[in-house]
């Protein structure tokens, strides 16, 4: 098939050339002209086979290709028939789980709902509890405020606090305030009146005493130590009396004796001998007086009145036996110590016995009896 058009091109050419040269016929041009049978060249078939054949080898071409697309297609639809399997059981399987997860949103939802039923009921039923037992609240404000009271005796009692004891009785009477019973008035009024008590004790500075007492500490070390300065009182000589010097042995004991007079002083003391300290007694003696303050700031810290007094007592006798009064310090230090005594740290407290006798009387007429039981909490 490939050697024939190589073979075709002369005689083709021939024929061409022939046909141009004939004649032209005179007929019109309507009309076709017949060639007689048999009139044909000898190889006028080979073009006709030639495109026969590639027609059919067209044709098996296009079978091949139609028939490799169809295997293809087969694949391609086997595939999408495995992903469509595939996909319709993971489609099932979602869809269980979907319904079960609805499911148990059902069950939770019908819980939740039963709570919800359960709550509402729990509520309906405390608030009939609190309809019909008005009094329990206003019971528990008293109990309360009973505390709060024997909460300020002990303050007052063992820590000698009047603030926290104020701050505790105003605060039973701020639990009294919401107690809606005209019966409950007079404990009120004995809350107030305790209160005005303990407002009207004047409470010493024990912060400022503390650092005053302090300062003063700090002024010891510059003291002046009192010397003792006595002046001789000797014997002044007899008037007119001559030195006249001795002319006999016989004269010589009396003027012995007048020279031993001469050598001998007296000194004479309004008070008790004084002795001068040495170096060493005179720090023991700064330190000693220190350690007085000390005890007497230890004192006013816990309110220990006759510790406070002696305390600053003893001090103020050291000052005058032992150190100069003649020195502003030592006359400045001795006026203080003196103020300081004369200052009541520890005044008497009222103790809250009024409030509680009154809402022990109360409890009694209105409350349980183990409420009223007296447990000594305003003594």
């Amino acid at each position: 098939m490939s050697e024939t058009p190589a073979e075709n091109p002369a005689p083709e050419e021939t024929d061409t050339s022939a046909e141009t040269a004939a004649p032209v016929p005179d007929t019109p041009p309507d009309t076709p002209t017949e060639k007689p049978a048999g009139t044909g060249r000898p190889g006028g078939t080979r073009p006709a086979l030639l495109v026969g054949s590639l027609a059919l080898l067209v044709a098996l071409g296009g079978l091949g290709g139609a028939w490799q697309l169809y295997r293809q297609q087969q694949a391609l639809d086997a595939r999408l028939a495995g992903v469509e399997s595939r996909t319709a059981g993971d489609l099932t399987a979602l869809k269980a789980n979907l319904d079960g997860l609805r499911e148990q949103n059902a069950r939770i939802e019908e819980r939740l709902a039963s709570l919800g039923r359960e709550q509402q009921d729990l509520a309906g039923t405390l608030q009939e509890l609190l309809r019909r037992n008005t009094h329990l609240q206003q019971t528990w404000l008293v109990a309360e405020a009973r505390y709060l009271i024997r909460l300020a005796g002990q303050r007052l009692a063992l820590a000698r606090d009047p603030a926290t004891a104020i701050a505790a009785l105003k605060a039973a009477d701020a639990r009294l305030k919401g107690v809606a019973d005209p019966a409950i008035l007079p404990v009120r009024k004995a809350l107030a009146e305790d209160i005005d008590a303990l407002q009207k004790v004047p409470m010493p500075d024990v912060t400022g005493l503390a650092l005053r007492l302090g300062a003063l500490i700090r002024d010891v070390d510059h003291l002046k130590l009192l010397r003792v300065r006595e002046e001789q009182k000797e014997k002044p000589d007899k008037a007119g009396e001559a030195k006249t010097p001795v002319q006999d042995w016989r004269e010589m004991p009396a003027a012995l004796w007048r020279e031993m007079q001469k050598l001998i002083v007296i000194r004479h003391h309004e008070g008790p001998v004084r002795p001068l300290l040495t170096p060493e007694q005179h720090f023991f003696l700064v330190q000693n007086l220190k350690l007085q303050l000390e005890q007497a700031r230890l004192a006013l810290l816990q309110g220990n009145a006759d510790l406070w007094r002696d305390s600053l007592d003893t001090a103020r006798q050291w000052l005058e036996a032992w150190f100069d009064q003649a020195d502003p310090a030592t006359a400045h230090l001795e006026g203080a110590l003196r103020e300081l005594a004369g200052i009541d740290i520890a005044p008497e407290l009222p103790t809250p016995a009024r409030s509680h006798e009154a809402i022990s009387r109360y409890l009694a007429e209105h409350g349980t009896p183990e409420a009223a039981q007296p447990d000594g909490a305003g003594s």
